[in-house]
C-alpha cells in the first residue's frame, strides 16, 4: 500500500471536523443537523466546536512536520536545525551588501580617508567605504580600489555595475564606480537552511570531507557575531601536489574580503582539517569580468521599452552571476566554463511577471566570442552589458 506521507500531516479542515463532530453524535443520538437553524445547540455543534478545534489543533501538523526535515518550515524548521542538527545560531539573517569600488581623484588633493568616512550611493541606498587614500591627479596613487559595504541590510542593497556613482560625502575632484554589481542577500530560506542541516553532519567526520568546509564556511560568522554570507565555495584537491586543499570563498556579489577569508580560514583550521593534510589555506575567489554584447529581438506588441528590457536583462543577468559556481562548470577537469549560451538563454528569458508574456524571441551573444573559460578559483561577474534592441511583430 503506497502511503501518502503529506496527507497524514495535514491539518484537518473546519469541514472535515465538522463531518466528524455530527458523525460522533449521531453515534449517540444526537443529531445537530435536525436542530432548528437559529438554534444556539446547532450552531454551538456545527460551527463554534469545529472552529475551537480547528484553531487548537491547527500547530499540531505543523509540529509533526517540524521533527522531519523534508517537511519543516520555518520557525519549526530553524527549531529542528538548533536542536537535532547543531546550528546553534540557527537561521541565518540577511546580510549587507558588499563590492570592490573604484575611486579616482581628479583634483590636485591629497586625501587619506578612515573607515565609514566616505559614503557613496546608487541613487537609491548608501555604502560606507573602508579605509583608503587618494594621491593628487597624475601621481601614483590617484586611484584605489576599496571594499564598500551597504547600509541596508538584504537585497534591498544591491546594485547593479556601474550604478554607485553618486559621493554622498564629497570631496573636491573624487569620483566613484562600481565595475561590478553589489548583492545583498536575503533571510536564509528554508530550503537553503536545509542544505545546511545536511551539510551539518558531514562536519562530524575526523575526515575534513568537502561538506564539512562547505559547511563551516557558509555558516562562519564574524567575532561581532554577523554573519559573513558565504554563497559559493569551491574546495580544490590535489594542486598543485597530492594531498594539498585549497578553499576558494565568494558571496553573491563576488569574493569575500581579505578579512573575512581570514576568520574562515581560521575557523576551518579549527573545526575542520584534520592532522596530515597540507591546507593551503582559504583565499577569496578571483574575479574574472565578463562584458556582454547582445543583439536580441523582441514582440513590441507586448508592451515593454528598449530601457524596461535592458534593465529586466541586467537584474536577470545580475541574479545569473550571484550563484555562476566558482571555477565554473567543470566537462574536463581541472578548468571549468561560463557557457555563452547561459548568458543568451538568461536574457531571453525575462517577463514582466508571470501572467505576462515573455518579450524576447531571439537573443544572439556575440560578446563572450565564446565560452568564458574560468580556472580554479575564479568566480565570474558581469562587466558592462551592451544592448542591441531589434523590434519584430507577427506576421498577419
Amino acid at each position: 500500500m503506497t502511503v501518502d506521507f503529506d496527507s497524514l500531516m495535514s491539518r484537518q479542515s473546519i469541514s472535515d471536523i465538522r463531518a466528524s463532530v455530527v458523525a460522533a453524535g449521531e453515534v449517540v443520538g444526537f443529531y445537530a443537523s435536525r436542530l432548528p437553524g437559529l438554534s444556539r445547540l446547532r450552531k454551538l455543534a456545527l460551527d463554534v466546536v469545529p472552529a475551537v478545534v480547528y484553531t487548537a489543533t491547527g500547530v499540531h501538523a505543523d509540529a509533526i512536520r517540524g521533527g522531519l526535515l523534508d517537511y519543516a518550515s520555518g520557525v519549526w524548521l530553524e527549531l529542528l536545525a538548533i536542536n537535532l542538527y547543531g546550528i546553534t545560531e540557527g537561521r541565518i539573517r540577511e546580510t549587507f551588501a558588499t563590492v570592490q569600488v573604484t575611486f579616482t581623484n581628479t583634483g590636485t588633493g591629497q586625501y587619506n580617508f578612515a573607515a565609514k568616512e566616505v559614503r557613496v550611493s546608487n541613487g537609491v541606498v548608501e555604502y560606507e567605504a573602508a579605509p583608503f587614500a587618494l594621491a593628487p591627479v597624475g601621481n601614483d596613487g590617484d586611484t584605489a580600489t576599496v571594499s564598500i559595504t551597504c547600509k541596508v541590510a538584504g537585497s534591498a542593497g544591491s546594485a547593479a555595475a556601474d550604478t554607485i556613482t553618486t559621493m554622498v560625502t564629497t570631496f573636491d575632484g573624487v569620483e566613484v564606480t562600481n565595475p561590478t554589481a553589489a548583492n545583498g542577500t536575503d533571510e536564509e530560506t528554508d530550503e537553503q537552511l536545509r542544505q545546511r542541516c545536511r551539510l551539518a553532519r558531514a562536519a562530524l567526520s575526523n575526515a575534513g570531507p568537502v561538506a564539512a568546509i562547505e559547511y563551516v564556511a557558509r555558516s562562519a560568522r564574524r567575532e561581532d557575531g554577523s554573519a559573513i554570507g558565504v554563497t559559493r565555495v569551491q574546495v580544490v584537491e590535489d594542486t598543485p601536489s597530492m594531498g594539498d586543499v585549497w578553499v576558494y570563498l565568494a558571496d553573491a556579489d563576488g569574493p569575500v574580503t581579505s578579512d573575512d577569508a581570514i576568520r574562515i580560514d581560521y575557523l576551518l583550521r579549527t573545526l575542520v582539517i584534520p592532522t596530515g593534510v597540507n591546507y593551503l589555506g582559504a583565499a577569496p575567489a578571483t574575479t574574472v569580468t565578463v562584458n556582454i554584447t547582445h543583439t536580441s529581438r523582441y514582440k513590441a506588441s507586448v508592451g515593454f521599452s528598449t530601457d524596461e528590457l535592458a534593465d529586466m536583462a541586467e537584474a536577470a543577468l545580475d541574479a545569473m552571476f550571484a550563484e555562476h559556481p566558482i571555477g565554473g562548470y567543470v566537462e574536463t577537469p581541472p578548468n571549468g566554463s561560463l557557457y555563452r549560451d547561459e548568458i543568451a538563454a538568461t536574457i531571453s528569458s525575462v517577463q514582466g511577471d508571470e501572467s505576462t508574456e515573455r518579450p524576447i524571441k531571439s537573443t544572439v551573444v556575440s560578446l563572450p566570442s565564446g565560452n568564458v573559460a574560468l580556472t580554479q578559483g575564479q568566480v565570474a561577474a558581469r562587466g558592462t552589458v551592451t544592448h542591441n534592441w531589434v523590434a519584430v511583430q507577427a506576421n498577419g
